[in-house]
């Protein structure tokens, strides 16, 4: 899909707010990776990477590995691996948001961190406004099927397993950004 300018203004945003968020020398999981452009940024500083999306074909160049999937289904990657999995804008995408949680959880290891980001209920009047205008991309807003509170995010994280679960908004209350731990 076509990124507008304002798509990537909000996607370079939501990337700034969690890299500091990822420890050097970890080994990251990207879930719903997209072209992969995080996994590229943060290349230098993390062990190796691995981005996951149904929209990228498989590959490898030096420590990032991609992985075509669906993350509807099961994911066929190593449980326990992972120090870091992230999955920015992606849940409000799926149709069982908590089947990737759960998924997310299986491949940490034990304290490993989840980093989410998805838009918050708050935006979903904006977002389509947006979309209309073709400032932002329609088809990516058209294929939203969840818009999450707090307290939603919450009680998915908690079922799984996860501890440690901090919920912050960003971008004027329009983003939720989730930091959860598998202790």
């Amino acid at each position: 899909m076509k990124e507008s300018y304002l798509d990537a203004i909000i996607r370079k945003l939501r990337e700034e707010k969690i890299i500091k968020l990822i420890p050097r020398n970890s080994l990251v999981c990207d879930l719903g990776c997209g072209s992969g452009k995080l996994l590229y940024f943060i290349a230098c500083n993390i062990k190796d990477g691995v981005g996951v999306d149904k929209n990228i074909e498989q590959s490898k160049l030096a420590n990032i590995t991609f992985i075509k999937a669906d993350l509807e289904n099961k994911l066929k990657l190593s449980s326990n691996k992972f120090d870091v999995v992230t999955c920015l804008a992606v849940l409000e995408h799926l149709n069982k948001p908590e089947n990737l949680i759960k998924e997310s959880y299986k491949i940490l290891k034990k304290n490993g961190k989840l980093i989410i980001t998805t838009p918050s209920r708050l935006s979903k009047p904006i977002l389509e406004f947006l979309a209309k205008l073709n400032l932002i991309n329609r088809q990516h807003i058209k294929e939203h099927k969840n818009y999450f509170s707090k307290e939603k995010l919450k009680i998915m994280l908690k079922k799984t397993g996860f501890k440690d679960i901090k919920i912050s908004s960003f971008e004027f209350g329009m983003n939720n950004l989730v930091i959860a731990r598998k202790l």
